[in-house]
């Protein structure tokens, strides 16, 4: 028989009681002036404990099993040459020093396949030398079942009238399963019929032939050896067909010597029907293309008569895009002419005035301005063309702006508040004035905005996917990604078609790939939301190399995606390719930092020289990746944008030739 004490050391629960004899005055359960031994005793009730569970769910309730003994100690343990299982857990409940004594069974997991568990505990008492021990065991029994399921209670889809929507997985889950999959809605299919056991499951819904509006189906899955049937209700949004321009901001600028250059927008609807477009100017100073159909360029640029117009002095008009029975839709301009010549060479080189490193810029897309965020509560407004410096805004005290972004049409700014209360704090540039900011919605501050169109809603996106409507600043909500307010992204980029979000997320060594999320909307109603979309394409191979991404941008047709990245040699490269694979590498010869991307297909990469002080610069490439210019003797470079024209470059860092922190440099 094994020892008390041995039984002691294999135990994870030990109820120990003081010794009793001894002194001459016999032992416990000895007749007074009798030599009979004692008469030790153990019940345990209950006999036997049972636990059942489904896979992934819930823990069963723990259940207590009482231990009454006579006896001069009490061990609960496992059998000789075994150990507890790691699904087990037991506890006292109670005073462990006197008998009646309680001993909790609690299960630890629920595991994640149906299995069935068993052990058996040992309830030890009797004499501590270990002789006279009476044993008690309590067989313990853990049956896991794992029956059909899926992930989602319920599934949701948005697509245009005349399109089909991105197809969605789930999960079905369950082991020992042999199941079959219906639709009934013909529009709803799915990638298979049946399956045993877990695997995804594709759904599609197909709009080709149905009206705007919403529709509803129900996804069945049944298990046929278990007679399990789940259903899933599938809500299907669908909007009406709607054109939609590739800028709904752009800015014509013109000097004393030098018209405005015309500015190109592509027009298409969402359906990618042929059908005809019309545009016209809501004022008589533009000439615009009067037609079109899916794909073709509306060419905007002022005429004759914006002689009339008084220089210095921005202009704003609206082009309205409409026509085939389809939903309009709007491009604003904005028109600035100049009094002074074009300049030649360097625009000009501003101080901001600052004792402090400046961490954000941003353009206006309809005016001749760039925005700074100073790493203090205050944005300064800069006149690319004047050189004008002053104070758009200043937050909350105690904020530091992160990050500065303006939406597409020119309306709204928003700056992200570090260091705070970490909401997104939002200003009114046609107003002159702060607007609400939008509340966060995690428990952390959020530096990296993005923002984003898609059929025609404007979508603002945080660091931590927060995602708010641009305008009204609802907050929206995230499907199927990080809102757990830690997971925070190092860099996000927006495809110009408004299809996808790029995110940037270093893993604990600093290896970094780009995940896509494809952007949903309803036009309807101005929501919108985010789902993962390209996940398992990793834009850099990660098996092979640690890349260290910086920045990403897309091409003006969102043909391209470039990227800012280090290789797996150690030196910082440019890569470039498309988003749906991964990239190739264009030049590693220099460390690049910083990436800006103009409409018409030039790109800006920084690069940081190894001469010291002032001997980084900027490369600016054509879209056939060709040198077209290099900028030099700059340092300490946060970002590099190209104006809202495309005719400058403007450059957040310090400049050999004279003091200052932001270059305005003309391209040649």
């Amino acid at each position: 028989m094994i020892s008390i004490r041995r039984l002691a050391t294999l135990a994870t629960l030990s109820l120990f009681l003081a010794a009793c004899g001894g002194g001459g005055g016999g032992s416990k359960n000895t007749p007074p002036g009798g030599n009979n031994p004692p008469t030790y005793t153990l019940t345990v009730a209950p006999a036997s404990v049972q636990f059942a569970a489904n896979a992934r769910g819930a823990l069963p309730a723990a259940q207590d099993v009482t231990a009454t003994f006579n006896g001069e100690g009490l061990v609960v343990g496992t059998l000789p040459g075994t150990t507890l299982p790691s699904w087990l857990d037991l506890s006292v409940v109670g005073s462990p020093t006197s008998s009646p004594a309680q001993v909790r069974f609690s299960v630890t997991t629920t595991g994640t396949t149906a299995t069935e568990l068993a052990t058996t505990i040992r309830f030890v008492t009797g004499k501590a030398d270990g002789s006279q021990v009476v044993t008690k065991d309590v067989a313990v029994t853990y049956k896991i079942i794992d029956p059909l399921d899926v992930d989602v209670s319920s599934l949701d889809f948005d697509a245009t009238a005349g399109t089909m929507a991105a197809e969605r997985w789930i999960e079905v889950l369950g082991s020992g399963t042999d199941w079959t999959a219906t639709s009934d809605q013909p529009w709803l299919t799915l990638s298979r019929a049946s399956g045993a056991n877990a695997g995804p499951l594709g759904i599609t819904a197909d709009a080709t032939s149905l009206a705007a509006g919403v529709h509803t189906a129900e996804l069945r899955l049944a298990d046929t050896l278990s007679s399990t049937v789940i259903t899933v209700p599938v809500t299907f949004h669908v909007a009406p067909n709607r054109w939609n321009v590739s800028r709904i901001g752009v800015h014509l600028l013109a000097f004393t010597d030098s018209p405005a250059h015309a500015a190109g927008v592509v027009v298409t609807n969402d359906a990618g029907t042929a059908a005809t477009w019309n545009a016209s100017a809501n004022v008589i100073w533009l000439d615009v293309t009067t037609s079109g159909t899916n794909g073709d360029t509306l060419v905007i640029t002022p005429n004759a008569l914006a002689a009339n117009l008084t220089d210095d002095v921005i202009q704003i008009a609206t082009v309205t895009v409409s026509g085939g029975g389809l939903q309009s839709d709007t491009v604003r301009v904005g028109y600035f002419r100049s009094s002074a010549a074009e300049p030649a060479a360097v625009q000009a080189t501003l101080n901001l005035s600052t004792s402090v490193q400046p961490a954000g810029l941003a353009i206006d897309p309809v005016r001749p301005y760039a925005y700074v965020g100073l790493s203090t509560n205050t944005v300064r407004r800069v006149n690319l063309v004047t050189g004008t410096v002053a104070t758009l805004f200043t937050g909350p005290q105690g904020a530091k702006i992160g990050r500065v972004v303006v939406s597409g049409e020119g309306r709204y700014l928003y700056a992200s508040a570090i260091d705070s209360t970490g909401d997104v704090l939002r200003f009114d540039l046609d107003a002159g004035l702060p607007a609400s900011s939008l509340t966060k919605m995690t428990n952390c501050c959020a530096q990296e905005l993005v923002w984003v169109r898609s059929r025609g809603v404007p979508l603002l996106v945080t660091g931590h996917f927060e995602v708010y409507n641009a305008v009204t600043g609802a907050a929206q909500t995230p499907v199927a990604v990080p809102v757990d307010g830690a997971t925070r992204f190092n860099s996000l980029s927006a495809m110009n078609d408004g299809s996808e979000i790029w995110a940037v997320d270093p893993d604990a060594a600093g290896c970094a790939s780009a995940a896509s999320f494809r952007v949903e909307t309803r036009p309807a109603d101005g929501s919108g939301y985010l789902v993962p979309f390209r996940d398992s394409a990793p834009l850099i191979d990660q098996s092979t190399s640690c890349p260290r991404i910086s920045r990403l941008e897309s091409s003006p047709q969102s043909i391209f995606v470039q990227v800012v990245g280090q290789n797996a040699g150690g030196t910082v490269a440019y890569f470039r390719g498309a988003p749906a694979g991964p990239l190739s590498e264009i030049a590693s010869q220099r460390h690049y930092e910083h990436l800006g991307v103009a409409s018409n297909g030039l790109t800006a990469l920084s690069f940081i020289g190894s001469n010291g002080a002032f001997s980084d610069g900027v490369e600016v490439l054509d879209g056939n990746n060709g040198l077209v210019h290099t900028f030099e003797q700059l340092q300490s470079m946060q970002g590099v944008r190209f104006s809202a024209d495309d005719r400058f470059l403007v450059v957040l860092g310090n400049s050999q030739s004279a003091a200052g922190d932001l270059q305005v440099l003309r391209i040649p």
